[in-house]
């Protein structure tokens, strides 16, 4: 697809379901691997629509068909691979293993019914290991179980030691909603100071190792200002570090619970991992805390306090 510079571009993606019932809840737009838009339809008005400051208000979501992202007053780093991303959509089966399209039955008054919701690719809801935190003794068997929840097909569990994979016993539940894995490992004295790792790994996912399906945001000042001496006038940057897969497409900065926007003529500037302030006010203190959004869920990070002389 080409464009002229100052032109505006239509971006194609279908978004169309064998359900006519169907709502589009939520599509994701990256930039090579970078995401740049989403569109979410459960907000209202403006809420439903973020950008990053690349794009800002160059860029918009028009769901009517053939939906389509349309880019205007194109300029030449527009120049990239564009690509759009939906949430997998669940299916129900009946007793029978049948498929439900758009209705099931019908069923006898006054008997039983059985209806599954599968989701095929979904990465484990959670991975843990249950065994408590204990002393190990060298040479001296321990016992630790790992647990993976939510992953459909169920997913492979495998320890390490630091780097080295180290053997262990895996079950799956009846209803294949959870995953448990046994390792009997005899730690010894050479070990002392590794890390003991449970993961969590899925056939029809792109990367390995999964150990949760929302992101995992956590806020962290700028690397060079101390906590401890930040008057006002100075400059401030917090940064929001992100691990989530799928990749995060936008990340919301909130200040003692209330959205933070950008408004870079009043020294706010909002980016899609930073948030900074130019000669920061005693009015701006307080708690902040960063929330990142994939197609499968948010990640809330703790809050960090900004303390101003």
């Amino acid at each position: 697809m080409s464009a002229v510079t100052g032109g505006a571009a239509t971006l194609p993606c279908d978004t169309r379901s064998p359900q006519p019932a169907d709502v589009l809840l939520l599509v994701a737009w990256y930039k090579d691997d970078d995401p740049i838009y989403s569109y979410d339809s459960r907000l209202q008005g403006t809420a439903a629509h973020w950008s990053d400051l690349t794009m800002a208000d160059r860029v918009r979501w028009h769901p009517a068909a053939p939906s389509s992202l349309r880019i205007r007053d194109v300029v030449p780093s527009d120049r990239a691979l564009y690509r759009c991303r939906l949430p997998e959509k669940p299916k129900i089966f009946d007793e029978y293993d049948k498929e439900i399209v758009l209705f099931a039955g019908p069923y006898v008054e006054d008997t039983s019914m059985k209806l599954t919701c599968v989701v095929s690719g979904v990465r484990p809801l959670f991975v843990e290991i249950l065994t408590k935190e204990q002393p190990l003794s060298v040479d001296q068997r321990a016992e630790l179980t790992c647990r993976a929840v939510g992953a459909r097909p169920p997913a492979v569990i495998t320890w390490w030691l630091d780097n080295m994979q180290i053997s262990s016993i895996q079950k799956d539940s009846d209803d294949q909603n959870e995953t448990l894995s046994l390792l009997r490992w005899t730690p010894r004295k050479e070990q002392n100071g590794k890390t003991l790792t449970c993961r969590a790994s899925h056939e029809k996912l792109d990367k390995e190792t999964i150990e949760t399906n929302v992101p995992i945001a956590k806020v962290q000042l700028g690397s060079k200002i101390n906590p401890h001496d930040i008057e006002e006038g100075d400059d401030v940057y917090f940064m929001c570090m992100v691990e989530a897969n799928p990749p995060s497409y936008k990340v919301v900065w909130e200040h003692n619970g209330q959205i933070v926007t950008h408004n870079q003529q009043a020294g706010v500037i909002v980016g899609s991992s930073h948030l900074a302030f130019q000669r920061v006010s005693r009015g701006q203190a307080g708690r902040y805390s960063c929330t990142a959004s994939n197609v499968e869920g948010d990640g809330r990070s703790p809050s960090i306090n900004l303390s101003i002389g």
